[in-house]
Parts: C-alpha cells; structure tokens; sequence
C-alpha cells in the first residue's frame, strides 16, 4: 500500500512539476497561460495531499507491525517537502502572473506625435532637451539610444524602443484532462466524512475559513479553495445556518464513514458528462441497476463552478439558496454508507460535480474467487465483500475481522460462502444465495 501510494505520489508531482515548468530561454509567455496553469495545478494539489495521506495510513500500519524498512525509495518527510515547495511555487506564480502588465503596448504614436512637436521648435537635439526641456540626464540618453539622428538632430519618427511588444506571445501546453478524478474523488468524500464524523471541527474550519470571505452576497473563496469569487442567494446567512445544523443537530458525529466504490464513481461520471453536454441525467435507478445492486437509500447531490474538494463539499453542505437543505440533509443522511464522485468541465458554469450515496450497492464478479484474511481487509478481500448484496452477510466477516479472527470467503457468481475461524481452530460457515 505504502509503495503504490509513493509511486501514485511520485506521478503526480512529476505531471504537476511538467505543467509549472516554464520553457526554457527569453521568450515571455502570457500571464492568462500561467495563470491556468497555476490553477490547473492548485485543483491537482489535493490529488498530491490524498497520496501522501494515503503513505501516512500504510506508514502507521507498518509501524503497528514493527515494519522498519521503507518499501520505497520516497519517504513521507520527502513527500511532504514536495508539497510545501508546491505551494510556494504555485504562490509565486500566482504573484508573478497578477503583477504581469497587461496587453497594451507602449503608445508609440503619441510619444512620436509630441516629440514632432519638440522637433518643430527645437531640432530635437540632445542639448535642447537637457537644457531648454529639463529632462533628466539619464531620459535625454534614452531618447539618444533609442532614435535615429540626422545632422545632429534626433529623428522623432525613429523612435520605436519596445518593438517585441508587437511580437506574439506563445502559448503554453496545457494539458486537456488534468485530474486524477478517483483521487480528487477521494479528497472531496473525506471533507464529507469530516463533516459526519467530527461536525464541530469541521464547523470550525468552515468558521474560520469562510466567516470573512463574504460581502454581501458575494462569496471569495479561500486561496487554497483556488481564490475563486462566487455569487450566493443568501450570503453569510447560509454559513451561520450550517455551523449551527454541525454543532447542535449533527453533533453527536455518530455517521457512517461514507466509502467510494468504482461503480458508483462510473455512475456519477455519467450524469455529470451528460449534464455537460446539456442532456437530462439518464435515471438513477437506470444508471445504479446496470452497474450492480442497490438496496436502501439512494440518491446524488449536483454542484456547479467548483472543482476543488473543499468548496465541492462546503457548497453542497451550505445548500445556498435552498430553504430546506436538501443536499446537506442528503450528504448528513446516516443511511448512507457507500458514495461515488464525478466531475465534468461545462460549457456556462466552468465545472459540474456529481456525488452518488446508497446505503449498500453490490458490483458483482463475474468469475469465482475464494479470498483468506486476517486484521485489515486487503483489496481482494473487500472486492468480494463489495460483491454481496445483504449488509447482514458482509458484517458476519468484517466483525469477525476487527476482532482479529481469520475469514474465508467463498464466493460464486449468485452465492457466498462466509467461514469464520475461532482462535480454538473451530468454523463456522454462514451461506447467502440471491438471485
């Protein structure tokens, strides 16, 4: 987990690092080209922060077994030196990228046009302009190096010092698809789980991050939520209405984890390509049922204008505009066990976010598997937990995992068989058949 986490890592920095680098020499480039690039990179930051979380979890698990040895060659302390310097770079460009003049250039013609009317009165001359205009020395020589002279006198029409202001700018290559979507969908679900799980820490963060970022109806982001500038309906009022739902109603934090699934990513993918396009989402029921078995509460919350995990998950949990709330009573829902994210880039609204909860969904395999395991599901192991339908049968082997019992799974397209091994050497074999 530690090595697939420090290579995903490794990826990441390595495509961020390709889209900041500037090419090499003189030439300028726009600063609309670096300024897309840097935001391009700020949306990707989280893909990097999901990673490193990502080595940390395996890291601790490896210290709970004594597991001294790093599997791979980057280390957590490397990976976080590589954010930090990621921030500034992307701080400094930003910077560079504001201070960068526009694209008017030099107004050539008046300049020439006024030193016409010098010529007509004064010939122009170097000494006509130190003694009878009072320039400053140091101008009268700019004017000298940048114009022609003709019988001592400088020729105003010459004049043209900044002639690659005339030049065009190249353009940078961005890159088309610039997201990891599993990973952001990763780092936008565990802003959602801090929201369930700890409700009065996350209303502090939410506090403090946003409390002075809006003016009337206009809301700034935070320069780590990308600095964007949205409208809202009701302003500072729907903050207020959130920190109060995090501290009293959903205090107890007593939610389930929500836990991204492939098929519910591919799921909320679809509606959010189609949304996109300009289509209507094809149906949920339709969408879930193709892809594996639902049972309990289902249901998805949309998003436009945000791509960056934190708004996503703050705009849904304001609900702005909405009196009743739905979104944040859909994402506070303790039915809801298991998500899927997606994110498209759209037409009017710049982005649109999908995020799709059930309280159970089963992607089947369509191959036998018999899987053994003991303390922390692997892969394998939760691939066939994923695959059946009945939360009874999935928490016979996850209990008996958390106390640290061996289980087997036994599955067969239709039907699991569940063995659970007691520390005496005795089983006990619990079986499902659905249809």
């Amino acid at each position: 987990d530690y090595r697939e986490a420090a290579e995903a890592f490794r990826k990441w920095h390595a495509g961020a690092v390709a889209l900041l680098t500037m090419p090499a020499g003189d030439d300028a480039r726009a600063a609309d080209d670096v300024r897309k690039a840097a935001e391009i990179a700020i949306e990707q930051l989280p893909v990097g922060e999901a990673h490193h979380r990502a080595a940390k979890v395996a890291s601790d698990k490896m210290a709970s077994y004594s597991i001294a040895q790093n599997p791979s060659v980057l280390t957590l302390a490397q990976m976080s030196a590589a954010l930090t310097q990621m921030r500034s770079l992307l701080s400094l460009l930003q910077g560079a990228a504001k201070l960068a003049p526009g694209n008017a250039t030099l107004p050539t013609k008046k300049i020439v046009a006024a030193l016409e009317d010098l010529a007509e009165a004064t010939g122009v001359s170097p000494a006509s302009l130190g003694s009878e205009f009072g320039l400053p020395d140091e101008h009268v020589k700019f004017l000298e190096d940048e114009m022609e002279k003709k019988n001592g006198a400088l020729q105003p029409t010459s004049f043209d010092p900044f002639p690659a202001d005339r030049s065009a700018v190249p353009t940078l290559s961005l890159p088309t698809i610039p997201l990891d979507l599993r990973a952001h969908g990763l780092a936008v679900i565990e802003h959602v789980n801090k929201a369930r799980k700890e409700p009065e820490n996350h209303a502090d963060t939410l506090e403090a991050a946003l409390s002075d970022a809006y003016e009337g109806k206009h809301l700034t982001c935070p320069p780590s939520w990308g600095g964007k500038k949205l409208v809202t309906a009701e302003g500072v009022v729907a903050l207020r209405d959130l920190l109060k739902a995090l501290r009293n109603k959903y205090k107890t934090g007593n939610l389930p984890t929500l836990r991204l699934v492939a098929a519910l990513d591919d799921a909320a993918q679809q509606a959010a390509e189609e949304l996109a396009a300009g289509k209507q989402p094809t149906d949920l029921t339709t969408r879930l049922s193709s892809r594996g078995t639902f049972s309990g509460s289902a249901g998805e919350a949309i998003v436009y204008g945000v791509r960056q995990p934190e708004p996503i998950a703050a705009q849904l949990l304001l609900s702005d505009g909405d009196a009743q709330r739905l979104n944040r009573s859909f994402l506070m829902n303790g039915d809801l066990k298991v998500a899927g994210f997606g994110l498209a880039d759209h037409p009017q609204h710049g982005s649109v976010c999908v995020i799709v909860c059930t309280s159970l969904f089963a992607t089947p395999i369509d191959k036998p598997m018999t899987v053994e395991c003991q303390g922390e599901a692997n892969d394998d192991f939760q691939r066939v937990l994923d695959a059946i339908p009945s939360e009874q049968a999935r928490d016979i082997a996850t209990d008996a995992l958390v106390v640290g019992k061996k289980v087997k799974l036994n599955y067969v397209p239709g039907s699991i068989d569940i063995t659970v091994y007691e520390r005496d050497g005795s089983a006990r074999t619990s079986s499902l058949k659905w249809a």
